[in-house]
């Protein structure tokens, strides 16, 4: 599903699927940068409606990364706000996925949604470099489903 679509779903089933412990969540690389997404919708008696974007990103490999939270009180704001930040945003294919990723490091999450990858821990030296490629080219393949 595109993020209109997730944001739609996060209206729509958000409350069962938090439940359930599922979350809307995406993936997709900029650069060498590895990005990640869990969408939700809050409607608070005192704040009113939300559409929530949280981000966590990092390059693989790296102990640094870096999170975000934005949003909007519409679905079209969320989007605003996400493509001022997020040039590929709208190329991601979201999810249904069991666990909450956030604060996590790119080759923990990479590990969890492709366990065909070999596990990151007992790479070496050209290892890293064939990890990253496979991963690269795995998020690719299940974007552009």
């Amino acid at each position: 599903m595109d993020l209109r679509e997730a944001l739609q779903q996060a209206y729509n089933d958000g409350k069962k699927l938090e439940q359930k412990g599922i979350y809307i969540f995406g993936i997709t690389f900029q650069y060498d940068t590895f990005q990640s997404f869990i969408i939700s919708f809050e409607d608070d008696i005192d704040d009113g409606p939300w559409y929530s974007i949280w981000y966590t990103g990092g390059i693989i490999g790296s102990t640094c990364g870096e999170e975000e939270s934005l949003g909007g009180v519409t679905i079209n704001e969320a989007i605003e706000s996400a493509d001022k930040l997020f040039c590929d945003i709208k190329n991601v294919n979201f999810f249904l996925h069991d666990k909450n990723h956030m604060g996590d490091t790119a080759e923990y999450i990479l590990n969890n949604v492709f366990p065909s990858l070999p596990n990151y821990e007992l790479c070496w030296g050209n290892e890293l470099l064939e990890f990253t490629h496979q991963s690269k080219t795995l998020v690719a393949q299940f974007n552009s489903q």
